[in-house]
């Protein structure tokens, strides 16, 4: 289908002696002409990224595209770095398919080039609605193989991931890491259709802009999941990199404020796709430690690999997490009004092991002040932070206390 596509768009530019871009309704670039003259540079970014950029496409909304029935100029963007340029919608029926354009910086497109341009549409409209049905059924094939790999039993795990190596996806000897993408809810929230739509096209953008055959992607009811293939390195160094490209997507979608874009969990990398699941399951429960942000020290890209103590505690069903009792001493403590800075005090002294002298430290505080700190909290606790089982057990109780919202950052 873009073969057919290519062949329309390459005639079509002979014809004029000009450069097309034509995308899909969702201002996915699916195919371009190439000409000497690149455009400007808001076409070399839709080319290089596989999609327009977002302020260009806010840009051309303003001139009506999306509802137009025949061709637009839309005016240069300075700011934008947009040339002027002519838009041609492509239509099936009441349907909008996508647009065809023309970067026209001089504006010496004449009226007949536009006329001819608009006269091809019908035949761009049936290779692309063809396209577009073409790849809705190969979504779906692949949706659904893709959910047999990560949620199947381990035969159908096996089988799904023959067929998607039989269709060339994943190169052998490389190896998989999930990614997942949890949306900013509130409590059991389901995410807003429009999230949803965000997440769906995030995914299948980081899934484009990574190799062709490396990146598959899923979205389900609560979160999205991309998997990635990787070198075999340590499981940072092999995915950072495709995190970055993800996070860059999200906040394109979302927007830059941290309390819009969604968290991210990221699995240790696996030696074959019938092993994706492993990674699956890690990268979720990391997503969800990620949810408690600023409470459990983490960042908005939390990896499975790095999380020490909660990759533990994470292992806990949330519902068993959120209603888990805690140990009784920290239990007095948080139910003292102006608990926090003794709170604050014994966790940092857990997190130092016990050290006194890198406690002070952390805290700025002198050490007869932080000893007559530690005298309180164990009067107040009824505790003995001498001895290690105690510490163990008010340790975990804290990071618990970190996941289940009951300690604030």
């Amino acid at each position: 289908m873009v073969q057919e596509l290519q062949g329309l768009v390459d005639a079509l530019a002979e014809r004029l002696g000009r450069a097309i871009l034509v995308e899909d309704s969702d201002q996915r670039v699916i195919t371009y002409s190439a000409h000497a003259d690149e455009g400007d540079e808001v076409r070399k970014e839709a080319i290089l990224r596989r999609r327009s950029p977002a302020q260009a496409v806010s840009w051309a909304q303003r001139f009506g595209i999306s509802a137009a029935r025949g061709p637009v100029r839309v005016p240069g963007n300075e700011s934008l770095r947009l040339a002027s340029r002519v838009c041609v919608p492509i239509r099936h029926g009441e349907t909008l398919l996508g647009h065809m354009w023309f970067v026209d910086e001089d504006e010496t497109m004449t009226d007949g080039e536009i006329e001819l341009a608009t006269d091809s549409a019908p035949q761009f409209a049936l290779a692309l609605y063809a396209y577009r049905m073409a790849s809705e059924r190969a979504a779906r094939r692949e949706a659904e193989t893709v959910r047999y790999l990560l949620l199947g039993e381990e035969g159908a795990r096996s089988h799904a991931a023959d067929v998607l190596r039989q269709e060339g996806r994943f190169e052998p000897g490389r190896h998989v890491a999930a990614l997942v993408v949890r949306p900013r809810v509130a409590g059991d929230e389901p995410p807003r259709d429009g999230v949803r739509l965000g997440l769906e096209t995030a995914l299948g953008t980081v899934s484009r802009r990574l190799a062709p055959r490396s990146a598959l992607a899923l979205v389900r009811f609560d979160h999205g999941v991309v998997l990635v293939a990787t070198e075999a390195r340590p499981a940072r160094a092999a995915v950072a990199e495709h995190a970055g490209v993800l996070e860059e997507c999200l906040v394109e979608i979302f927007g830059p404020a941290p309390g819009d874009v969604p968290l991210v969990g990221v699995g240790d990398p696996r030696r074959t796709l019938a092993e994706a699941h492993d990674s699956y399951a890690e990268a979720l429960r990391a997503a969800r430690i990620a949810a408690q942000g600023e409470a459990a020290g983490i960042g908005r890209i939390a990896y499975w690999s790095e999380l020490g103590v909660y990759r533990l505690l994470a292992q806990l069903p949330a519902d068993e997490a959120a209603g888990a009792v805690l140990h009784p001493g920290l239990e007095r403590l948080l139910a003292q009004p102006r608990s926090r800075t003794l709170v604050e005090t014994l966790e940092t002294y857990l997190d130092a092991a016990g050290s006194v002298q890198e406690t002070a430290a952390r805290l700025r505080l002198h050490r007869q002040s932080l000893y007559y700190r530690l005298e309180r909290i164990e009067r107040l606790a009824s505790t003995n932070l001498r001895d290690g089982n105690e510490r163990l057990a008010l340790h975990l109780a804290l990071k618990l206390a970190r996941v289940n919202g009951r300690l604030a950052g």
